[in-house]
């Protein structure tokens, strides 16, 4: 099985986030919404998380996309949000979405 952090999403706090995962295994491959908490005493820690089919990752897409424009933050374009070299974006034209893969192995 193989883990890669897509994204860390801030939360309310500086105490939450969210971590979105690719996983990939023998049997295919799913993304995970991983919601996390920071203690001083252990660092970040999982608190839930929502395991999504490649079916359920396109609805989601989907669904996000109809938002209106104004209550969605528009991204910047994939070349100036990358580190040289450290990700690969994956944008389509017009969408409010774009998700930033980069080389981090968890697990």
């Amino acid at each position: 099985m193989l883990d890669v952090i897509l994204s860390t999403l801030s939360g309310d706090t500086a105490t939450e986030r969210v971590v979105l995962i690719h996983r990939k295994s023998f049997g295919g491959q799913t993304v995970i919404l991983r919601r996390e908490s920071y203690s001083d005493d252990v660092g970040w820690f999982e608190q839930s998380s929502i395991e999504l089919s490649p079916g359920q990752v396109g609805q989601l897409k989907q669904a996000i996309g109809v938002l209106p424009m104004s209550r969605v933050q528009s991204p910047a374009s994939p070349a100036a949000g990358c580190p040289a070299g450290g990700c690969v974006a994956d944008c389509d034209a017009g969408s409010a979405v774009c998700l930033s893969m980069v080389s981090q192995n968890v697990g």
